[in-house]
């Protein structure tokens, strides 16, 4: 199914995004479908954050900027809004 077809997506086969896990293309299947869905959750938090420029390097093109490493520790929280 092309990412643009794809409306809502639950993540327990993919775990949440802010675990910071890459998924290789190259295992299975349903590897690479996460990585896309991924890439796309990371894609409007950053949109949503309207940041210039990432502030990692840890897969960018996935996590743009948000994780710096594998694990929930590496990923970068949104800043909390004050009330």
């Amino acid at each position: 199914t092309p990412i643009e077809d794809i409306y809502t997506a639950h993540f327990t086969l993919c775990q949440k995004p802010w675990l910071c896990l890459h998924h290789a293309e190259t295992q299975l299947l349903q590897h690479g479908l996460c990585q896309k869905l991924f890439s796309k959750w990371f894609q409007v938090r950053h949109h949503y954050q309207q940041l210039e420029q990432p502030t990692t390097t840890f897969f960018p093109e996935v996590f743009y900027g948000h994780c710096k490493k594998f694990g929930q520790s590496g990923y970068d929280p949104l800043p909390r809004q004050s009330q």
